[in-house]
């Protein structure tokens, strides 16, 4: 025989061996039967004798088993809860049973003693010459790992426990959070609002102080005299209107009259300051001012009652 990696070559000249071998060998299955010249050459494997998943369902492991008792093995399984079984093949289950519950082969296997925890292998025999039956196994090994798990599992829940606890919490301080900040964004409101008024208000103000500066400006500056932008007052400086309707003080008036010529006499003139016409200036000068009004003001707000 010759190996190529995945499977057998039979290669014989005894035709009883390649007859055995193709028909009569149960434990091997036939892949490829080819001539070379005169010889007959077989390809073939070993068969699988148990199957090695363990998520197909127990009428597929009953098609591939030769045992007539894996129908027990399947009735097992029904009674056994699908998170109770640890281990499933072709002839055994191992399966484990929670604390406070009772043992649900208990009536099936014979009478066992109860393990608190227990985990229990229900392997069946083939039958043979030693006949078939059902043996039943108590892992000590496996009742210590289930011990460890039982202990690291409370553990765990302690910590889930805990961790629930502050997650609550972290809640309870979240809605808090959530409530405050809801309170100050609604106070923030209202202080924008008041914020709002107030600089409206400031605005308002601010125009009428602009319109007040303004008026004093325009009263202060209808006191000066246009010439040497002196105040007005009830002695040399008195104002006097000219016939173009602007005002000097007498000093400035003075000065500004245009003498005439000699051996003549002619009414005295003079050329404003401000809009440079030829005015005639009264010798008795009785056009003296005594109170001066602007002739422009700046116009009030709005929001001004006056």
């Amino acid at each position: 025989m010759q190996s190529d990696g995945s499977g057998r070559l039979i290669d014989s000249r005894s035709a009883r061996q390649v007859h055995w071998k193709i028909f009569c060998d149960k434990s091997i299955e036939t892949t490829h039967i080819r001539t070379v010249n005169d010889t007959l050459v077989v390809k073939h494997r070993k068969k699988a004798k148990y199957l090695t998943s363990l998520r197909t369902s127990a009428m597929q492991i009953s098609a591939y088993t030769i045992s007539y008792a894996l129908i027990y093995l399947y009735d097992f399984m029904e009674k056994v809860e699908v998170e109770d079984i640890i281990y499933a093949d072709t002839d055994s289950i191992v399966y484990s049973i929670p604390d406070g519950e009772e043992d649900p082969l208990e009536n099936s296997i014979g009478d066992l003693k109860r393990m608190n925890p227990v985990i229990i292998s229900v392997q069946l025999k083939l039958r043979g010459d030693e006949g078939g039956g059902v043996q039943v196994i108590v892992d000590p090994q496996a009742q210590t790992e289930v011990e460890k798990l039982k202990r690291t599992l409370e553990l765990r829940g302690k910590r889930m426990t805990a961790m629930q606890k502050r997650i609550e919490i972290l809640e309870n301080v979240q809605r808090e959070l959530d409530r405050r900040i809801g309170n100050l964004q609604a106070e923030a409101r209202v202080h924008q609002a008041v914020i709002e008024g107030l600089q409206e208000q400031t605005n308002r103000d601010a125009d009428v102080i602009d319109f007040l500066h303004k008026e004093q400006l325009a009263y202060e500056g209808s006191r000066l005299c246009s010439v040497c932008q002196y105040r007005y007052d009830s002695a040399a400086r008195t104002p006097h209107v000219l016939d173009c309707g602007h005002a000097v003080c007498g000093p400035c008036l003075d000065r500004l009259i245009i003498p005439p010529p000699p051996n003549q006499t002619v009414d005295l003139v003079l050329r404003c300051p401000v809009c440079r016409k030829i005015v005639y200036v009264y010798p008795a000068r009785s056009r003296v001012v005594f109170s001066m009004i602007p002739g422009v003001l700046p116009v009030p707000p709005r929001d001004l009652d006056i």
